[in-house]
């Protein structure tokens, strides 16, 4: 549930865990494209993306573009969901 996110990042802020907060914004971002709120999904993308890019962390930020390839899918950009999904 959104609630049992909300905890698990301020536990994750808590004890310093930046990789597991980035892992959890994906998380997040998952759960909002699930429920079709696109908008919450680019913002979870971008918040686990900027923790990737300062960890250098290439596994999430994979995961993070292939979100926002499924969410530009979803609102209809093909052209711009292609490059991302691959």
């Amino acid at each position: 549930s959104a609630e049992a996110f909300d905890e698990a990042l301020h536990m994750l802020e808590a004890i310093g865990d930046p990789t597991g907060r980035a892992l959890l914004h994906v998380s997040r971002a998952e759960l909002a494209l699930a429920r079709g709120r696109l908008d919450e999904g680019d913002a979870e993308c971008a918040a686990a993306d900027a923790l990737a890019a300062l960890l250098d962390d290439p596994a999430v930020r994979g995961e993070v573009l292939k979100l926002r390839g499924a969410i530009a899918r979803e609102r209809g950009d093909l052209a711009g969901a292609e490059p991302l999904l691959h």
